[in-house]
């Protein structure tokens, strides 16, 4: 009996040394892939406003200007499609937090559930325009909507209103771009 007491011992020593190592390395590389999302999200952002200086600074002929941000833009996108493999070690966490965000919508509208925060923006722009000249139309003296305008006005007002409530629970303000619309705020 005291010979198998020693045997469990250091088998259960060796069992707890090696519960810790894998939970250890789990939580670094849960860190590392935390790590990797944020330098990519800045590099994304970095990105953007490289490429809106660049769309900026068409307008002016200088061409060491435009030849150093395209470079640095050349450099961006090559760290990003690198950051993007190092992220594909890192799918169960990224799905997570994909899946998270997405839960709400689908539940509303699985059309928009895919779309990202630009997509969103871009499509509130355009049903806004869509609803404005409809309801120019409804108003006016020249002509009245047809039905089946009525019936797309209906289902753009409904959607404008979803696109919104989307908007506000998953996507955050964007920062005013001047300092005009800051003092104002």
């Amino acid at each position: 009996m005291r010979f198998s007491g020693s045997i469990y011992l250091p088998a259960l020593l060796a069992g707890f040394f090696a519960f810790f190592l894998v939970s250890h390395a789990c939580s670094a590389s849960q860190q590392d892939c935390n790590s990797l999302r944020q330098d990519l999200e800045f590099r994304q952002t970095e990105l953007t406003s490289y490429l809106d200086a660049l769309g900026k600074s068409r307008n002016q002929q200088d061409s060491l200007l435009l030849g150093a941000l395209n470079h640095k833009i050349d450099e961006l996108i090559s760290q990003i499609a690198l950051l993007e493999e190092k992220m594909a070690n890192c799918g169960e966490s990224t799905e997570q937090t994909r899946i998270e965000g997405f839960s709400s919508v689908k539940s509303e509208e699985g059309k928009f559930a895919t779309k990202n925060c630009g997509e969103l923006r871009k499509t509130l722009v355009q049903l806004h325009r869509k609803v404005n000249s409809f309801k120019r139309r409804e108003n006016s003296l020249l002509s009245d909507l047809t039905t089946a305008e009525k019936n797309e006005l209906k289902d753009a007002d409904q959607d404008l209103e979803k696109i919104r409530k989307i908007l506000n629970s998953r996507c955050t303000v964007s920062p005013p771009q001047n300092s005009l619309k800051q003092r104002l705020r």
